[in-house]
């Protein structure tokens, strides 16, 4: 992925993370198994879509791993942008530790 990730880009990085399947800009299964494909991906425009994500970011165990602080890190980054900041911002934020999470996983990283 660019350095510039669009968007939609970021979205479909946040829906894989959770779980979810979709199809081009609709996300199958959010917020119930229905099996419809709903409107375009919100991650980047609602807190109640992009809280879904940081709750299970933070929720993956690094207790005694040795990546934990920068586990750490990304949660309180992304604690203080939930608070603070910008949905854009914390969007970015949330993408990017995924990205993180993501290029860890061949470390064997707990979920």
């Amino acid at each position: 992925m660019n350095q510039n990730p669009t968007i939609d880009q970021m979205n479909e990085a946040i829906a894989l993370f959770e779980g979810r399947t979709f199809y081009g800009h609709t996300i199958n299964n959010f917020g119930g198994n229905t099996g419809n494909a709903l409107p375009e991906m919100k991650y980047h425009s609602s807190w109640d879509w992009l809280h879904g994500a940081w709750d299970k970011f933070k929720a993956l165990n690094f207790v005694g791993h040795p990546l934990v602080g920068d586990f750490m890190a990304h949660l309180d980054c992304i604690s203080q942008y939930m608070a603070f900041r910008a949905i854009s911002e914390t969007h970015l934020a949330i993408f990017k530790a995924i990205q993180w999470y993501n290029k860890q996983q061949s470390n064997e990283i707990p979920s």
